[in-house]
């Protein structure tokens, strides 16, 4: 199995680059989401990119592109290549007064009911101490092609 994660410059992402052995998996450390070229095929997807935080996307039309529309881009990119897509969310989205919050909730909406994908919605802070944890829970994911919402809840 080929396993790819984009956004493997990020806390998630690279403590995902450090979980998954690296014969088995690609990463791309930055992607442009909103023009992402030719994307390296892989049987599993871990897409941890997104410009994050409350301040940099509130009234950010950039971040709105990337966060919202690139993301579902290279999604169907990744689809369209027979990829299975574990997308990287978070608690923020149910919480739809924020830019950021918004944002995720409007690719949930989208890609939630869409076959080859999952969505891991991380609840609470993720730390130093709890991130292997998401990561682990995202490979299990993903290997496993568990499609549909899977929460993730700080403990």
């Amino acid at each position: 199995m080929t396993e790819l994660i984009i956004g493997s410059d990020g806390f998630i992402g690279g403590r995902l680059s450090e979980i998954i052995p690296e014969a088995e998996t690609t990463t791309i450390k930055t992607l442009n989401l909103l023009s992402p070229g030719v994307i390296p095929q892989a049987d599993v997807v871990y897409f941890c990119a997104s410009v994050t935080g409350f301040k940099e996307c509130e009234g950010n039309h950039i971040a709105y592109r990337t966060n919202v529309d690139g993301t579902l881009t290279v999604i169907r990119q990744l689809l369209k290549q027979g990829s299975f897509v574990v997308w990287l969310s978070s608690c923020a989205s149910e919480w739809s007064h924020s830019a950021y919050g918004l944002q995720k909730s409007l690719v949930e909406i989208a890609i939630q009911m869409i076959p080859n994908t999952a969505i891991i919605r991380a609840g609470g802070k993720v730390t130093s101490n709890n991130v292997t944890d998401l990561c682990w829970l995202m490979t299990e994911v993903g290997r496993n092609k568990k499609e549909g919402i899977t929460l993730w809840n700080v403990s």
